[in-house]
Order: structure tokens, then sequence, then C-alpha cells
């Protein structure tokens, strides 16, 4: 079974958080950290010049351009914090990664 996280392999005890959780059904998902953290790469990658706040995983900044960004849960994606506008597009659609 995937159990989503790093295994010592000796004792087969896990050595980190799973990627995993369950859903209001039971099912299977990522956690919200692991969702968070993919769109901050999708962001990282579509945008350069961005920094996450060390004080606060959810608030980002450019330097270069002077921006400031939050993570929307709700809406899934990096928001300019100004004007609104997404930074990148939802986690909820679907779509080639990238874009």
């Amino acid at each position: 079974e995937d159990k989503g996280q790093w295994i010592d392999s000796k004792t087969g005890e896990g050595l980190t958080p799973s990627v995993w959780e369950s859903g209001p059904a039971g099912e299977k998902r990522l956690n919200k950290a692991c969702i968070e953290d993919c769109a901050w790469c999708r962001l990282a990658r579509l945008h350069k010049g961005w920094e996450r706040d060390p004080a606060d995983h959810r608030r980002a900044f450019n330097p270069e351009t002077g921006q400031n960004g939050h993570w929307d849960e709700d809406k899934g994606q990096w928001i300019d914090s100004k004007t609104g506008e997404g930074l990148t597009p939802s986690v909820w659609e679907s779509g080639p990664a990238g874009e």
C-alpha cells in the first residue's frame, strides 16, 4: 500500500507525515499542504522572482515587481493581494501542468 511518506526500511515506521488524508466519504486524497505546495511550484515556474514568506507559507512577495501574493485555499490558487487576480490557474480546475 502507498503510504505517501518516507519509510524507515529497517523498522517500517514512517519518517515523514503522509501526503494522503481521508476525505468526507473516506476517500484517499492529497492533504491540503501538498496541494498548496504544488500550486506554489506552479507559481514559481510561471512567474519568476517570487519568494515565500518564511514566517507565513501562505504569503509571498516578488521583489522584482513589488507584488504581494497570498494562497487562497477556497479558490485553490495564488492571488495577487492588490488586484485580487489569480496568479496561477486553480488547482481545482483540470488542465495540463504548467498552464
